[in-house]
Protein backbone atom coordinates (compact mmCIF):
# COMPACT_ATOMS: atom_id res chain seq x y z
CA UNK A 1 0.00 0.00 0.00
CA UNK A 2 1.58 3.53 -0.93
CA UNK A 3 0.90 5.93 1.22
CA UNK A 4 3.63 8.50 0.20
CA UNK A 5 1.59 11.59 -1.08
CA UNK A 6 -0.19 11.74 2.48
CA UNK A 7 2.60 13.74 3.91
CA UNK A 8 2.21 15.92 1.17
CA UNK A 9 -1.54 16.02 1.51
CA UNK A 10 -1.23 17.14 4.84
CA UNK A 11 1.75 19.84 4.23
CA UNK A 12 -0.74 21.69 1.34
CA UNK A 13 -3.82 21.75 3.60
CA UNK A 14 -1.86 23.02 5.91
CA UNK A 15 0.07 25.58 3.43
CA UNK A 16 -4.02 26.63 2.19
CA UNK A 17 -4.43 27.16 6.43
CA UNK A 18 -1.31 29.48 6.88
CA UNK A 19 -2.19 31.49 4.00
CA UNK A 20 -5.97 32.21 5.33
CA UNK A 21 -4.10 32.72 8.81
CA UNK A 22 -1.28 34.91 8.50
CA UNK A 23 -2.81 38.18 7.20
CA UNK A 24 -5.50 37.80 9.89
CA UNK A 25 -2.93 37.09 12.62
CA UNK A 26 -0.76 40.18 11.37
CA UNK A 27 -4.08 42.37 11.44
CA UNK A 28 -4.37 41.50 14.88
CA UNK A 29 -0.43 42.32 15.79
CA UNK A 30 -1.19 45.64 14.03
CA UNK A 31 -4.79 46.60 15.05
CA UNK A 32 -4.94 45.02 18.75
CA UNK A 33 -8.36 44.52 19.61
CA UNK A 34 -11.12 46.09 17.60
CA UNK A 35 -14.47 44.64 16.94
CA UNK A 36 -13.98 44.87 12.52
CA UNK A 37 -9.98 42.90 13.40
CA UNK A 38 -12.08 40.18 15.32
CA UNK A 39 -14.75 40.30 12.38
CA UNK A 40 -12.02 39.85 9.68
CA UNK A 41 -9.85 37.23 11.49
CA UNK A 42 -13.30 34.76 12.11
CA UNK A 43 -14.04 35.08 8.37
CA UNK A 44 -10.80 33.89 7.22
CA UNK A 45 -10.52 31.65 9.74
CA UNK A 46 -13.53 30.33 8.36
CA UNK A 47 -12.65 30.36 4.83
CA UNK A 48 -9.11 28.71 5.65
CA UNK A 49 -10.75 25.73 7.32
CA UNK A 50 -13.41 24.83 4.67
CA UNK A 51 -10.62 25.56 1.84
CA UNK A 52 -7.71 23.18 3.87
CA UNK A 53 -10.88 20.61 4.79
CA UNK A 54 -12.27 20.55 1.34
CA UNK A 55 -8.70 19.85 -0.07
CA UNK A 56 -8.19 17.25 2.52
CA UNK A 57 -11.36 15.22 1.97
CA UNK A 58 -10.58 15.17 -1.45
CA UNK A 59 -7.42 14.26 -1.73
CA UNK A 60 -8.30 11.39 1.04
CA UNK A 61 -11.31 9.98 -1.34
CA UNK A 62 -8.68 10.12 -4.60
CA UNK A 63 -5.70 8.22 -2.16
CA UNK A 64 -8.64 5.55 -1.43
CA UNK A 65 -9.79 4.94 -4.66
CA UNK A 66 -6.22 4.82 -6.24
CA UNK A 67 -5.02 1.98 -3.41
CA UNK A 68 -8.52 0.28 -4.11
CA UNK A 69 -8.15 0.34 -8.15
CA UNK A 70 -4.15 -0.55 -7.42
CA UNK A 71 -5.35 -3.72 -5.24
CA UNK A 72 -8.13 -5.51 -6.92
CA UNK A 73 -6.20 -4.87 -10.29
CA UNK A 74 -9.03 -3.22 -11.91
CA UNK A 75 -6.77 -1.05 -14.41
CA UNK A 76 -5.21 -4.29 -15.50
CA UNK A 77 -8.35 -6.15 -15.82
CA UNK A 78 -9.62 -2.82 -18.07
CA UNK A 79 -6.42 -3.00 -20.26
CA UNK A 80 -7.01 -6.34 -20.80
CA UNK A 81 -10.76 -6.23 -21.90
CA UNK A 82 -10.00 -3.69 -24.50
CA UNK A 83 -7.21 -6.10 -26.30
Amino acid sequence: MDLSGLPRCSLIANGIYLLFQLPGVLLGIVFPGGLAVTTVQGILNMVAVSLATAYTAIAMILFYYDIRVRKEGFDLKMMAEKL
